[in-house]
């Protein structure tokens, strides 16, 4: 390898090095704006319950959740056994039914846009199904 063959190879080398530190950072900082995001959507999800804008059931469950008597883990996975849990879990089965029939519909009507999405989605799940086996 020449010389002027050399240096260009560490050019790329460093190019490469330069882009991915740039990548990284992105990433870094995408990833703080999510959490950010994903906090300030938590706070107003749990204000919602203090409230009682969301149902006695979880402002009762917020409030035990609160005083770190239960947990959301706990109240979705069905740890949490007392009745505003259970209506809640029932309330959740009823309305993940529901998207799922929605959902459906949606694949079947071809001038939706959800639709479309996924109908795309199954045929990238299909195709990488298909690679993986």
């Amino acid at each position: 390898m020449s010389s002027a063959s050399f240096e260009a190879f560490m050019e790329h080398l460093r190019q490469a090095n330069d882009s991915v530190s740039k990548m990284r950072t992105e990433v870094a900082q995408i990833k703080d704006e999510v959490e950010k995001d994903n906090e300030r959507i938590s706070s107003q999800l749990e204000e919602r319950r203090r409230s009682g804008k969301s149902g006695k059931a979880w402002q009762i469950l917020q409030q035990r959740i609160d005083m770190k008597q239960t947990t959301e883990d706990d109240i979705m996975s069905g740890v949490d056994k007392s009745p505003e849990a259970r209506e809640v879990r029932t309330v959740m089965v009823k309305n993940m039914k529901a998207l799922k029939r929605e959902m459906e519909l949606a694949r079947q009507d071809e001038h939706s846009e959800l639709g479309e999405e996924l109908r795309r989605m199954d045929a990238l799940n299909e195709q990488i199904e298909h690679e993986t086996k």
